[in-house]
C-alpha cells in the first residue's frame, strides 16, 4: 500500500510527542466529520467543495472551543501532527 503521506516517517517524532501530551489530559474531545468522503476517492467538483465548506465549519467550531476554553483558563491544544503517522 502506498502511503498517503510518503515522508510520514520524518514527523513520527512530533506525532509520539503530541501522543504524550494526549495521555496526560485530563479531557480530550475529537472531533470527527462522519460525512466526509473516503480521501483516495476522485470527488466531483460539487462533492469537493461540500468537503471544504464542511472542514471549515468543523474548524471553526474547533476555533470556539479553544477559544472558550482560554476564556476559562484552561488549556488547550489542537493536534493535527497524528495523521503523519496514519498508517
Amino acid at each position: 500500500m502506498q502511503s498517503l503521506l510518503p515522508n510520514y516517517v520524518n514527523y513520527i517524532h512530533s506525532a509520539q510527542n503530541s501522543f504524550k501530551i494526549m495521555q496526560e489530559a485530563t479531557v480530550l474531545i475529537f472531533v470527527i466529520n462522519t460525512l466526509s468522503k473516503e480521501y483516495r476517492k476522485f470527488l466531483s467538483f460539487e462533492e469537493h467543495i461540500a468537503e471544504i465548506c464542511d472542514i471549515q465549519a468543523i474548524c471553526a467550531s474547533i476555533e470556539n472551543m479553544l477559544l472558550t476554553a482560554n476564556n476559562l483558563g484552561l488549556g488547550s491544544l489542537w493536534i493535527g501532527d497524528i495523521f503523519f503517522v496514519y498508517p
